[in-house]
C-alpha cells in the first residue's frame, strides 16, 4: 500500500477452528506480491491453533482480530469486511485458495475501469473436478451489464457456476464486491435468515454494474467441518430439512420485495423462487416428512412473510407437477444402464412409484398387471 491511500481489494478470510487449512490458504495468498491488496483475517474465537498460524506470518499487508467469543458466521462475515479498507472486497472462504493471475487482473480492471463496477463474479476451480463446467462460450473473459434491471437478469439468467452453486446456498466465494455498494448494517437485519452473500451482492447489483467472467477467482477445496450433524446453524435441530428451506425463501422473497423495485427483474427473481417451492413442495411429498397441505400452510401462514404469489400461483401448481415427474426418477443410473443395453430394476420400479402417485387407481391397478412381471424379471 502506497503512503496513507487504501488498498484496491482486501481479501476477507472469516474463520472458526480451522488452523491447518487456513495456514495453507494464507501461505500461498501472501505469496501474491502486490501492494494494492491486504489480507483480513478475522477469529470467530477458535479454540483450535488459529491465532498461532496467523501469527506466524511476518507480512504488513495482514491484518488481524481474534474475536473474545465466538460471534457466529453471518456477524464474523461482517465485521470482517467492516475491518477491512480496500475499495474492494473479496470474501473468501478459509480452505480455499487465491488465484494469483485472477487476482491481478481484478486489480487491472478496478484500475482501468473509469466509474468502477458493483459486483464482479467469476467461477471457481476444483482440485477434485467437482467443478468441471466452463462457461467460456457464454461470457467468455469478461462481460458488463448495466446497474439495475440488466445486472439483475444477467445474474439471474445467464448459466454460469456461481448462479447454480452460490444463490440460495452457502458457498462463500467466487465475487468480488464495491465497498460502497453494500449496506453492512441492512444486512445484520438478515442474520439467521439466509445467507447475507444474497444480501450483499443483491444490494451490489441493484446500484452498479455487474461484471461477469469466466476466469475462476479461488480453488475451491472441500473441508468437511467438525459439527454436530443434528444441529443446523440457523434453526439447531427443531426444524425439518424441508422447513428450513421454506423459512429461508420466505426471508429471500422479502429480501427482493425490498430491494429489487424494477419490475422486471423483481419477475425474473420471483420466477426462480416459484421453481425453488414447487421443487421443495415435491420434495416433501417424496420424502414423506410432510404432507403437500402440511407444507403449503407452513409456506403461506405469514409468520415471516406473505408469499402467496409464489406459492398459491398456477405456475407453482403446474411446476409442481412437473417436479413430481422428474425429481425421483435416477437419471444417472438410468444413462448407465441404458448405455449398456440394460435398462435396470430400479428405474423400472421408481416409474412404477410415479403412475401410483399420477395416476386414479383403477387405471394404476390395470398398469400395474403389465408393469410388475417385466420388473420382477429385472
Amino acid at each position: 500500500m502506497t503512503g496513507s491511500s487504501p488498498p484496491k481489494l482486501s481479501i476477507c478470510i472469516p474463520t472458526y477452528n480451522n488452523a491447518d487449512n487456513l495456514h495453507d490458504v494464507l501461505t500461498h495468498a501472501l505469496s501474491f506480491e502486490s501492494d494494492d491488496v491486504e489480507f483480513v483475517v478475522g477469529n470467530d474465537g477458535s479454540v483450535d491453533a488459529t491465532d498461532e498460524v496467523v501469527q506466524g506470518f511476518d507480512d504488513d499487508r495482514l491484518l488481524y482480530y481474534e474475536n473474545e467469543s465466538n460471534l457466529g458466521f453471518e456477524p464474523n462475515l461482517l465485521k470482517v469486511i467492516e475491518q477491512s479498507n480496500g475499495e474492494y472486497v473479496l470474501p473468501m472462504a478459509d480452505e480455499d485458495l487465491l488465484i494469483h493471475d485472477t487476482t491481478r487482473w481484478i486489480l487491472d480492471t478496478i484500475t482501468e475501469s473509469e466509474s468502477g463496477f458493483g459486483c464482479l463474479i467469476g467461477s471457481y476451480g476444483d482440485e477434485s473436478e467437482w467443478n468441471n463446467s466452463n462457461w467460456d462460450d457464454v461470457v467468455g473473459d469478461e462481460e458488463w451489464f448495466d446497474p439495475g434491471r440488466e445486472s439483475l437478469c444477467g445474474f439471474l439468467d445467464i448459466p454460469h457456476p456461481y448462479a447454480e452453486h452460490t444463490w440460495r446456498r452457502n458457498y462463500l466465494g467466487g465475487f468480488v464486491l464495491n465497498r460502497d455498494r453494500i449496506d453492512l448494517n441492512r444486512a445484520e437485519d438478515f442474520y439467521g435468515c439466509i445467507y447475507l452473500h444474497d444480501v450483499l451482492i443483491l444490494q451490489s447489483l441493484v446500484s452498479d454494474c455487474l461484471v461477469l467472467t469466466s476466469r475462476d477467482i479461488c480453488n475451491y477445496h472441500y473441508y468437511e467441518y467438525d459439527v454436530d450433524e443434528n444441529e443446523h446453524r440457523y434453526w439447531g435441530n427443531s426444524w425439518s430439512e424441508i422447513e428450513r428451506r421454506v423459512r429461508m425463501q420466505k426471508y429471500r422473497i422479502k429480501l427482493i420485495d425490498e430491494m429489487i423495485s424494477d419490475p422486471v427483474a423483481r419477475e425474473r427473481f420471483l420466477k426462480k423462487e416459484q421453481h425453488f417451492a414447487a421443487n421443495v413442495a415435491a420434495w416433501a411429498i417424496y420424502s414423506n416428512e410432510h404432507s403437500f397441505s402440511e407444507i403449503r400452510a407452513l409456506a403461506l401462514n405469514e409468520d415471516v412473510y406473505e408469499v402467496s404469489s409464489v406459492w398459491a400461483s398456477l405456475d407453482f401448481w403446474r411446476l409442481t407437477l412437473r417436479y413430481l415427474a422428474v425429481l425421483p426418477l435416477p437419471f444417472s443410473r438410468l444413462k448407465t444402464n441404458l448405455s449398456s443395453g440394460y435398462l435396470g430394476k430400479d428405474a423400472l420400479t421408481v416409474w412404477n412409484q410415479v403412475a401410483k402417485r399420477a395416476l386414479p387407481d383403477s387405471v394404476y391397478t390395470r398398469l400395474k398387471k403389465r408393469i410388475a412381471p417385466v420388473v420382477t424379471r429385472s
